[in-house]
């Protein structure tokens, strides 16, 4: 195997983790936000994922 074909295995490795590990998160708060019985965590969740979804929007939903 070239260098070249090395590189590319590991590069589409890491660009897959970083994708399941950014969908886990967002899968987690959203079943968060629903079953928390605390109003201020259930609201606190929301918010985070708002703020997730407005920062991909700003960025062109590169990621």
């Amino acid at each position: 195997m070239s260098w070249g074909t090395i590189i590319t295995i590991v590069v589409i490795a890491a660009i897959s983790i970083v994708l399941s590990i950014f969908f886990s998160v967002k899968r987690r708060l959203d079943k968060k936000s629903q079953s928390e019985p605390n109003p201020e965590l259930r609201q606190a969740y929301q918010e985070i994922r708002r703020q997730i979804d407005q920062g991909h929007a700003a960025s062109g939903r590169f990621l």
